[in-house]
């Protein structure tokens, strides 16, 4: 009797699928499906093949000297999964991290090697965030404004070839008019700047000769009190009083005398 295996009929889903990721810093992390493919061991040993740009992961025992400790990631391990750390991995990637990348195809190899490979990895967040799908788009906005612009130079050299003299001499007109209106604009904008700079200018030296002013004034009744202070100490030394009259240092206020008293 030849017996043929009976497979079900469906199509696991993403979470029934090994899958793997890897960040800028340098951190894999592998899901619950890829780690139980990997017989789920304590320690791994990570191999680079930087040729093809392929990673494999390898379980070993605690006494290998190149081993990576598994880390379990989710809060209390809950995702199943593990974190390995490669710091040093990522300065041999050619291709450039800008986020979380993942592999596509994680599977095992006959040596019992899970294989990740980067060259067909994508964005991770299905290239809707940062990174990847930023790049992206830039350069799709770059190639549609050069589109753009390689379209509106071929249609303006159509319309040009296809005008008469009255339409170009018209044409011609418009564009002095608007030349001479932007060179108004302009002057007057100048203008407008000049004079704002000259106010700004003259403010500021105001404020410097307020400044000095006041600067002045303070070292100058700073000298009269140092010279007040000295008269006072050589009066008080000659055993006399400064002031007989008892009033203090007070000045005397001029008396102004009006006119018919």
């Amino acid at each position: 009797m030849i017996f043929e295996t009976i497979r079900p009929h469906n199509i696991p889903g993403r979470w029934a699928k090994p899958q793997a990721t890897i960040n800028a810093n340098g951190q894999i992390k592998i899901s619950r499906v890829a780690f139980e493919l990997l017989g789920m061991p304590e320690y791994f040993s990570v191999l680079f093949d930087k040729q093809a740009q392929t990673i494999a992961l390898k379980r070993t025992d605690r006494h290998d000297t190149a081993k990576h400790e598994c880390i379990a990631h989710g809060r209390h391990g809950a995702h199943g999964g593990r974190l390995i750390k490669v710091h040093g991995l990522v300065e041999h990637i050619e291709a450039e991290l800008f986020t979380c990348m993942r592999f596509t195809d994680v599977r095992l190899d006959p040596h019992n090697r899970l294989i990740l490979d980067l060259t067909t990895a994508r964005c991770a967040y299905h290239g809707k965030r940062i990174g990847v799908y930023n790049e992206w788009r830039l350069k799709h906005d770059a190639e549609y404004a050069a589109k753009k612009r390689e379209q509106y130079a071929k249609a303006e050299e159509a319309k040009r070839a296809a005008e008469t003299d009255e339409e170009r001499a018209v044409r011609e007109d418009r564009w002095l008019r608007e030349l001479e209106y932007r060179k108004e604009r302009r002057r007057e904008k100048e203008e407008r700047l000049a004079k704002l700079r000259e106010e700004k200018r003259l403010a500021r030296e105001g404020r410097k000769a307020e400044r000095i002013k006041a600067a002045a004034d303070r070292a100058r009744q700073r000298l009269w009190e140092r010279h007040r202070k000295s008269w006072e100490n050589n009066q008080r030394g000659r055993g006399l009083n400064p002031y007989p009259n008892g009033r203090g240092p007070v000045r005397k206020r001029k008396k102004y005398k009006a006119a018919g008293f």
